[in-house]
C-alpha cells in the first residue's frame, strides 16, 4: 500500500460546489456549439453593435442612399445553428414580401472586432466606431451594409436628426468577452482539486 492511500489519514471529502464549477463550464461551452452562431475556430471577424434605430421622422431612403454609396460590407460569418436556422425559415415563410425584409431598417451602431475561439468571444476592439447600417438580406442574410459615421460624424448626425440619439449608450463588452466564464470556472475548479490535492500530500507528510 501506497502513503497515498494510508488509511490512517482520513481522505478530505469532495465537496459538491467545487464540481459544479467544472460542471457549469462544460454546460456553457457545450451550449455556445448550439446556441451561438459564432464560428467554431479561432477568428478575429467584424461586428457590430446596434446603438439606436433612426427616428421615425428620419428620411430612411436617403440614409440608405448614403449606406449604398459608401458601402462598407460587413460580412457576418455565422454558421448554421438553431437560432439563425428559425430566422431562415421565418423570412421563407414570409416570401420577402413584407416591408422590413423589402426596405430593412437603417439603424445607428458600433463597428468593432471581435476575437473568437471556439463559438465565443474572448475580446473585442473599435474598427470603425460609429456606423449607419441596415441588413442587406437580399445577400441572402451574409452582410451588413454600412457606412462611416465616426466619433467625429455622431454630433453632426445628431443635429440632423434633431435629437440626441446613442446618448449615454455604452459598448456591450460583457457580450464579447463572456467566453472567459467557462475558462475561469475550469480553471478555478483545477486549482480547487490542486489545492485538495496539496492538503492531502501534507497530511500524509509526503514532500
Amino acid at each position: 500500500m501506497s502513503d497515498w492511500d494510508d488509511p490512517s489519514v482520513p481522505r478530505e471529502p469532495r465537496k459538491l460546489w467545487h464540481d459544479m464549477l467544472l460542471v457549469a463550464a462544460l454546460l456553457i461551452f457545450i451550449g455556445a456549439q448550439f446556441v451561438t452562431d459564432r464560428p467554431i475556430g479561432f477568428v478575429n471577424r467584424p461586428v457590430v453593435a446596434d446603438v439606436a434605430p433612426l427616428p421615425p421622422k428620419a428620411d430612411r431612403d436617403r440614409y440608405a442612399t448614403y449606406i449604398s454609396a459608401a458601402t462598407y460590407m460587413i460580412p457576418k460569418l455565422k454558421r448554421p445553428n438553431a437560432l439563425n436556422t428559425a430566422r431562415g425559415l421565418s423570412r421563407l415563410l414570409a416570401g420577402g414580401t413584407a416591408p422590413d425584409f423589402a426596405r430593412p431598417p437603417v439603424r445607428l451602431g458600433y463597428s468593432a472586432r471581435e476575437i473568437d475561439a471556439f463559438g465565443m468571444p474572448f475580446f473585442a476592439y473599435k474598427e470603425v466606431g460609429y456606423v449607419l447600417y441596415f441588413d442587406d438580406w437580399d445577400s441572402d442574410d451574409r452582410f451588413l451594409m454600412a457606412a462611416p459615421v465616426g466619433d467625429e460624424g455622431l454630433p453632426v448626425l445628431r443635429k440632423e436628426l434633431g435629437t440626441d440619439i446613442g446618448s449615454g449608450w455604452i459598448f456591450p463588452f460583457w457580450a464579447h468577452f463572456w467566453g472567459w466564464i467557462p475558462v475561469l470556472l475550469g480553471l478555478s475548479w483545477g486549482w480547487l482539486q490542486y489545492r485538495r490535492r496539496e492538503r492531502r500530500r501534507a497530511a500524509l507528510g509526503i514532500i
